[in-house]
């Protein structure tokens, strides 16, 4: 079983700098990924007929091999085609960042374009992010707790100081977490902690 938890860190300077580096970077992941999801449905919208659009919504018809290949090389937009895009097209800055960071951006990008075409989302389609929002924020599932504060993970490519996050609001052991989501609002830090629990049996 799965429990969320809420804390307020307090980052020393070093790691306030890194939160605000990754809050800037999953938004930045955000609109190149609904950048990406636009380019690939218009790209889709161009590269088959209507003919072929309407074979495959009818699925009545078997498609031949060429109409096959031909759907391969204009995918309908999902986590997936997306992630594979953003992640070849990767520059060599963002070797400085958590790949999570992008990895997450990406998966919450299909799952709201999920609820709106399951017309469960009330804010509409997916918009871009911008920095003068007073809420940022991102996630990563490779965050863990060591020695009772919370420990990022270490891109490969960071080279400066490196620090466990001081937190309060809750106490748990050491160990990593299912996921970790980070949120600053007017310069203050609280992370969500999902984490799994054993299910106790009521009496």
């Amino acid at each position: 079983m799965k429990l969320n938890r809420q804390v307020r860190l307090y980052p020393n300077k070093t790691m306030k700098n890194v939160l605000d580096s990754l809050c800037d970077y999953r938004r930045y992941c955000w609109n190149e990924a609904i950048a990406c999801w636009n380019d690939q449905y218009e790209a889709r919208l161009i590269g088959l007929s209507e003919q072929l659009l309407d074979k495959i919504r009818r699925k009545t018809e078997p498609l031949t091999s060429e109409e096959k290949e031909l759907i391969k090389q204009y995918p309908i937009p999902s986590h997936y085609s997306v992630r594979d895009e953003l992640v070849a097209q990767k520059e060599d800055w963002q070797t400085a960042f958590s790949s999570r960071v992008l990895q997450q951006a990406v998966k919450d990008v299909a799952t709201a374009w999920e609820l709106f075409f399951k017309n469960l989302n009330m804010a509409g389609k997916p918009t871009f992010k911008t920095r003068k929002a007073p809420k940022q924020g991102f996630k990563t599932d490779r965050a863990r707790i060591y020695n009772g504060q919370l420990l990022l993970d270490k891109p490969r490519g960071y080279h400066g100081q490196w620090k466990t996050i001081r937190f309060k609001g809750l106490d748990i052991p050491d160990g990593k977490l299912t996921l970790c989501s980070i949120t600053r609002v007017n310069g203050c830090y609280t992370a969500t902690f999902t984490i799994d629990v054993e299910p106790r049996p009521v009496p």
